[in-house]
């Protein structure tokens, strides 16, 4: 959500929250979003904004090739997105976090009353300790500056490699995911 708001053009960041949590957006609508969005000659963030600001228009929502239900979720989807850039000008990184998990229920579809759901939402939560150490910035600096450093940042980074210790890692982090 995050890089979506920093860059609504951002395809693959988009692709990974477009149904997170789910809202009804399937495959084919995704496929159907990347077809129309290649056909206007935007990014798949750019289609999304532009059905939302022309949602008034009877000729553009009869011109996009989404079901009635696809056409609703991709619509809020998209006001969402507006909405969180809008408001996230006037707020410090760590209200524009606290905001997309409240207006997403982005918790609530994480808790599923196991131990891997009460994992999770701990997981997020700490995404406030890092980020709070942004908040003090501009958010024109602090959000780009949050972004790379989740990007770039590694348990590896971390290492103390004098320590007089065995070092274990999981192929995901020996692969950079």
């Amino acid at each position: 959500y995050l890089r979506v708001i920093y860059n609504p053009d951002d395809e693959l960041s988009l692709l990974r929250m477009i149904n997170v949590p789910r809202r009804g957006i399937g495959r084919k609508t995704v496929a159907e979003l990347a077809d129309w969005s290649a056909a206007l000659g935007l990014s798949m963030g750019g289609a999304l904004r532009y059905l939302t600001q022309h949602r008034e228009d009877d000729d553009v929502l009869a011109s996009a090739p989404f079901a009635r239900r696809a056409q609703r979720s991709l619509l809020s989807l998209g006001c969402l997105i507006d909405e969180l850039i809008e408001q996230g000008a006037g707020l410090s990184l760590s209200e524009i976090l606290h905001s997309v998990l409240e207006r997403t229920n982005y918790l609530d579809s994480l808790s599923d009353g196991t131990e891997e759901g009460k994992d999770r939402v701990s997981n997020v939560r700490e995404l406030f300790s890092a980020v709070e150490r942004y908040d003090r910035m501009p958010l024109d600096a602090a959000l780009p500056g949050f972004l790379e450093e989740a990007a770039l940042a590694t348990d590896v980074d971390r290492l103390d490699w004098d320590a007089d210790a065995a070092t274990l890692l999981t192929l995901h982090a020996a692969k950079g995911l």
